[in-house]
Order: structure tokens, then C-alpha cells, then sequence
């Protein structure tokens, strides 16, 4: 775009593309009692042009990952209690060999740096990037999936707000969770304010 062109956003300019690469992550939660649920992560790439790899090689178009991933998670902070992945396509057969890799994930708490432990942990010289991007994103997902699974009923108030579990992952979070001035932690504080006496 030249200097006299005029402006156009961004969705204008891939308005009338086709893209030349998809990657889908589909993220399902599962209950399997009152306190842990599954996270199933899927992550899948595919190229809709051919391309020449980086050894000069063509590789057509079409799919080259189809990961899986299990999380089985509990309590709060959640921790991870078991997991497994499945490499049901991939590029190299050697992708293969690195599905128990995420084994190492099991007893990790998804907190503060979890993402940085999984990269340890499962990416780098002896791992898998992919595996590693789909299990961080699945730990937000599984995050929301055990709140949904857990709050399906009513529980007793607690006396402050602070004693609410989990909900220091949400206060400052975001804007709207801005502590004492944003309008999803006003409205949870009221609450738990006491009446004024007249």
C-alpha cells in the first residue's frame, strides 16, 4: 500500500482472500464428578497451497497435524492429574515417539508460569512445540470448564469477597475485573458490603 492509498482495515484487505494456512484448536470440557473434569484439546494444521520445505522438497497441500490431547484436572488452583495425547496424523513419523511426552505435565498446577513449565517440560530440542501450544491453551479452557462444572449449584457465601474460590484468577484480569472499580468485581463486591446503620 502506497503512501496515497487510501487506509483499509484489515478485514478489508483479506476480504476477497483465500487463506494459505488454517489451524483449528477445538476445546471441550467434560465432567467426571463434582470436582475434576477432562479438557480435551484438538489441534489441527493444514496447508491450502503446496509449498517447498526447507530442504527444497515439495509438500502438496492439504493436512499435516492432527494432535489430541486429555487433561484431567481438579481442584484449585487446578491441578493436573493425569494426561495423554495421541498424534493421529503428523508430518514425521518420529512426531510419534513424543505422545508420552506429555506425562510430564502430571502433578503441575495451572498458575502463575504454567506456560512456561509446559515449554519446559514438553517443547524444546526433545519435545514438541505444538503439543505445548495446545496444552497452554487448554489450560485456560480447562480453567472455565471446571468453574462451569463446579458452580452448576448454589453455594453458601462466604464473608468476604477474597474468600470466593478461585477468584483471584479473575480480579485485575481484564478491565472488567479491575479491582474495586470494574463493573464484574462491583458487582460481586456489593455483595458482600455490610448496610450502612442510619
Amino acid at each position: 500500500m502506497g503512501k496515497d492509498s487510501p487506509a483499509r482495515s484489515l478485514s478489508e484487505i483479506i476480504q476477497d482472500k483465500s487463506p494459505v494456512h488454517t489451524r483449528e484448536i477445538v476445546l471441550n470440557t467434560y465432567s467426571v464428578d463434582e470436582k475434576r473434569v477432562i479438557v480435551e484439546g484438538i489441534l489441527k494444521d493444514a496447508r491450502h497451497i503446496p509449498i517447498y520445505d526447507f530442504d527444497g522438497s515439495l509438500r502438496e497441500e492439504g493436512p499435516y497435524h492432527h494432535i489430541r490431547a486429555l487433561i484431567l484436572m481438579g481442584e484449585l488452583p487446578p491441578l493436573i492429574m493425569d494426561a495423554e495425547a495421541e498424534f493421529n496424523y503428523c508430518p514425521h513419523p518420529q512426531c510419534h515417539e513424543l505422545e508420552s511426552i506429555i506425562k510430564g505435565i502430571i502433578g503441575l498446577r495451572i498458575q502463575a508460569g504454567f506456560a512456561a513449565q509446559v515449554h519446559k517440560v514438553v517443547a524444546g530440542r526433545d519435545g514438541c512445540a505444538h503439543l505445548a501450544h495446545l496444552i497452554a491453551v487448554m489450560s485456560h479452557a480447562g480453567l472455565h470448564g471446571l468453574w462451569t462444572s463446579t458452580m452448576r449449584d448454589p453455594r453458601p457465601m462466604p464473608s468476604s469477597i477474597d474468600q470466593i474460590e478461585g477468584i483471584h484468577y479473575l480480579i485485575n484480569s481484564c478491565k472488567l475485573w479491575k479491582r474495586d472499580e470494574g463493573p464484574l468485581y462491583q458487582r460481586v463486591a456489593i455483595k458482600f458490603q455490610k448496610p450502612s446503620s442510619e
